[in-house]
């Protein structure tokens, strides 16, 4: 089947998608797991400033949140810091302790690539980012493989949309931290450009939920609670600024920027938790 979801955001969007998958689902056992899944989803979701589903009674890890966005604005990868935040990453390590199919390695010089063709041109539809590498993913052996295939951006209407394709997402596990980091990116990307972000676009071919995970579906509940300000990505020097905060936040002492004062606290938490083990 085919399913289209228009999410206003992703607090009340989110307890709609993950009731729809839990009733909609159909049995499957990939890797003799028993899951349900929905196949070829898409949904949108218009209010990008709420994007991570807090008080709806899913026990987010802001650490990770942080981090993997982090990570993907600053085209990097730092393992120490995700097993620091949630030992359950190391399952996911391989032997030389790195991440096979880490998306910020992946990245590399591809938002590069994606500022600078829609600075040439607006209306441009090459501005795309790659994460699945048919030279590396074909290879059968390692723990951890890109569940994202492309992002593609686009300026219309002088706001940055983007549009992600996944091959599988878990819409308990994954799809909430996901996309926080790709809403991250869209921000500092449109911010680079000048222009406020626009829609975010999910689709993905395989939205499932393992069914061990289904009693937990059920504390869901509609949003409670002040939400937090989000950061809005990061700005101009995005790279160099998320490389700095994952090897030394507090080396940014006082700063009046409130997305990087988010970012910090967050990362800050884990260096020390890295600290206190070694």
């Amino acid at each position: 089947m085919t399913l289209l979801l228009e999410l206003s955001d992703m607090r009340e969007g989110y307890v709609t998608l993950v009731d729809t998958i839990a009733h909609l689902g159909k049995e499957v056992s990939p890797r003799g797991q028993a899951v349900l899944e929905v196949t070829d989803v898409t949904f949108t979701v218009a209010d990008l400033t709420n994007a991570l589903p807090i008080g709806v009674g899913r026990d987010l890890n802001l650490l990770i949140a942080a981090l993997e966005a982090l990570q993907l604005v600053g085209a990097t990868s730092c393992p120490e810091l995700l097993v620091a935040a949630s030992p359950q990453f190391a399952n996911y390590q391989e032997g030389d302790g790195r991440f096979y199919g880490a998306y910020g390695e992946r990245v590399g010089f591809q938002t590069e690539s994606v500022v600078e063709k829609l600075r040439r041109d607006r209306d441009t539809r090459q501005a795309v980012i790659t994460l699945w590498d048919p030279r590396l993913d074909n290879v059968p052996g390692f723990r951890d493989y890109p569940c994202t295939v492309a992002l593609g951006f686009r300026v219309r209407r002088d706001r940055l949309d983007l549009s992600v394709l996944m091959r599988s997402n878990d819409v308990w596990l994954g799809t909430a931290y996901d996309v926080f980091q790709f809403t991250q990116l869209q921000w500092t990307v449109a911010r680079q450009l000048g222009v406020e972000p626009g829609r975010y676009t999910h689709t993905a071919w395989s939205l499932h939920i393992y069914e061990r995970d289904l009693p937990r579906v059920a504390k869901l509940h509609a949003p409670q609670g002040e939400l937090p300000r989000l950061p809005r990505g990061l700005g101009d020097d995005a790279e160099r600024v998320a490389v700095e905060l994952l090897a030394d936040p507090a080396s940014f002492g006082q700063t009046e920027d409130p997305d990087i004062s988010w970012y910090q606290e967050q990362v800050l938490r884990a260096l020390a938790r890295v600290s206190s083990e070694r």
